[in-house]
């Protein structure tokens, strides 16, 4: 697999693009399209329950961790790479009073500062399209999970010739969804990891204005 030119870089675009607070103004606290509606299904879909361990991969600020907490009972760590983002992720659970069940850890999604096999499920809501080596943030998702885990994830699908005409001059959003794939590409992605896709759902309407 040969990587996007420059990845660090494509990385660092994406977390200083998503440390403004006119992506908030755009895609809610939630900071991806869907917001909490469609986290709750993805953790309904993954039937998360109380006591379980879940880890949050590009956990953004923090809503979707904090709404695990709140409505699934499980304790999470999230993972974001921008250190901003992660201290209002810290300050905003502390003030809702639940640092004790979610913690926030800056850290790549293609190098997790997590040990191995002690989460029951995985989520990556609307990030998994910019990680420039998808396979090994797909080994890295395997390797956090315990034995019989699920991972769920949700994000931006592309037809296999490319991404729709009306996006192309959205400079600051192509940058950061240019390397989604089709549906058909993630699977295999993640099945070379070990992860079988079980179950798939669109929801088109989640991205439109």
């Amino acid at each position: 697999m040969t990587a996007p030119q420059d990845p660090e870089v494509i990385k660092g675009c994406c977390a200083a693009a998503y440390g403004q607070d006119a992506v908030a103004l755009l895609l809610g606290d939630s900071y991806h399209p869907g917001g909490q509606a469609l986290s709750t299904r993805l953790a309904e879909a993954l039937d998360l329950r109380p006591g379980q361990r879940v880890a949050d991969i590009a956990s953004g600020p923090g809503a979707t961790a904090r709404l695990l907490v709140g409505r699934f009972g499980v304790h999470v760590d999230g993972i974001e790479l921008n250190p901003t983002i992660v201290g209002k992720a810290r300050e905003t659970t502390r003030v809702d009073g639940l640092s004790d069940s979610v913690r926030f850890h800056v850290g790549d999604a293609e190098g997790l500062p997590l040990p191995d096999n002690i989460f029951h499920a995985v989520v990556c809501e609307c990030a998994f399209c910019t990680f420039p080596y998808k396979h090994t943030a797909a080994a890295e998702l395997a390797r956090v999970l315990q034995p019989g885990g699920r991972v769920g994830i949700t994000d931006v699908t592309v037809h296999p010739d490319g991404l729709p005409s009306e996006l192309a001059g959205l400079t600051a959003w192509v940058a950061c969804i240019a390397d989604a794939r089709p549906l058909e590409d993630y699977a295999a992605i993640l099945a070379g990891a070990d992860l079988r896709t079980t179950h798939t759902q669109r929801h088109d309407e989640a991205c439109e204005p």
